[in-house]
């Protein structure tokens, strides 16, 4: 079974307000040139981010937990599609390498709930689950990235211990059986 699912590359920005009530931060822009973008009281103004790829670069989510503390999440296209995370400290955005890096995919989605506790979500292949410990991503195991044909395209932690996932299951390999799809994810620590 083959799924195309949703163009990889936003078209628009995606917003997340940053926690605190100082500047926002919004990722996305057309798959040739990805941008992230910075408001400020009352504008908007283009800050630089890396292109890990000559072409196809793009972000798609992105969390702040602080003016000094975001997460965006996306892919680019290098020998196929690869994940791309970058971290922004209060000054600048850098890459930041995806739990097992021999996965290709996309993220879609990307919520903190501090700058040590990050989820993101996506495809690569199914249904995708990584999570930051403050050190590393890794691929989290769930029982909806055991099913092919399904998509995380969002996710919102309200805490450490509890995230809501959404995307879609598809039920044959015609983009025209998509289903809702919600995952909860919980842990003890």
């Amino acid at each position: 079974m083959h799924l195309s699912p949703r163009p990889i590359f936003a078209a628009c920005a995606a917003l997340v307000m940053a926690a605190s009530a100082g500047p926002a931060l919004a990722a996305g822009g057309p798959a040739a040139s990805h941008r992230a973008v910075r408001a400020g009281s009352s504008s908007w103004s283009v800050v630089p981010s890396p292109n890990p790829s000559g072409h196809r670069n793009g972000l798609a989510g992105v969390s702040c937990v602080s003016a000094s503390a975001c997460t965006a999440v996306g892919s680019f296209t290098h020998t196929g599609v690869k994940r791309l995370i970058e971290s922004w400290n209060g000054t600048s955005w850098s890459v930041v390498p995806p739990g097992n890096k021999g996965h290709g995919g996309f993220l879609n989605g990307v919520s903190c709930v501090s700058a040590s506790a990050c989820t993101a979500v996506g495809l690569s292949g199914r249904a995708l689950v990584e999570s930051w410990n403050g050190t590393r991503w890794s691929i989290v195991p769930s029982h909806i990235t055991r099913k092919a044909a399904t998509v995380l395209d969002g996710v919102s932690c309200p805490s450490a211990t509890m995230c809501m996932a959404t995307g879609a299951r598809y039920t044959s390999s015609s983009q025209d059986s998509g289903q809702t799809l919600t995952e909860l994810g919980t842990s003890s620590g």
